[in-house]
C-alpha cells in the first residue's frame, strides 16, 4: 500500500461545551492538519497522487476555517467544535474533493497542541 501525507496550518479558535453544559473559556489554537491518502497503485507516472494537487484543494477547504470562531462557523453549526470534529469534517470535505482513480483519504487528524491530537478515517 501506497501512502501520501500532507500537512498544513491553519489557526482557529473555539469554545466548548463541558460535561456539565458550561463553557470552557474561549481560547484559540495552531491547528496542524495532517491528510494521508492511500492507495494499491501507482497512476502513470508512478506517483499515487501529485502532491501539489492535494495542497491545493486542501488549502481552500481549510480556508473556511482560518482565523474564524468554530462555534459561529456554519460547518459546525449546532455542534460542539472539538478537535474530533474538525477532523471528520476536514476528512468529508478532503473526500469529496479528491477524485482520484488511485488514491482515497485514508485518515486526517488535528491537532490542537504540539502534544494533543485527534484522528478521523473510515471503517
Amino acid at each position: 500500500m501506497f501512502e501520501v501525507i500532507i500537512t498544513q496550518g491553519f489557526v482557529a479558535a473555539h469554545q466548548l461545551v463541558l460535561y456539565d453544559q458550561s463553557l470552557e473559556p474561549l481560547h484559540g489554537h495552531n491547528w496542524k492538519m495532517e491528510v494521508r491518502l492511500q492507495g494499491k497503485d501507482l497512476d502513470q507516472i508512478e506517483v499515487l497522487i501529485d502532491f501539489l494537487e492535494v495542497k491545493e484543494k486542501v488549502q481552500n477547504i481549510l480556508k473556511k476555517l482560518d482565523y474564524t470562531f468554530l462555534n459561529e462557523n456554519s460547518h459546525f453549526k449546532d455542534r460542539n467544535p472539538s478537535a474530533e470534529i474538525v477532523a471528520h469534517w476536514i476528512f468529508q470535505q478532503v473526500k469529496s474533493a479528491i477524485q482520484h482513480p488511485v488514491a482515497r483519504v485514508s485518515k486526517v487528524t488535528v491537532w490542537e497542541t504540539d502534544d494533543c491530537a485527534a484522528s478521523y478515517q473510515e471503517d
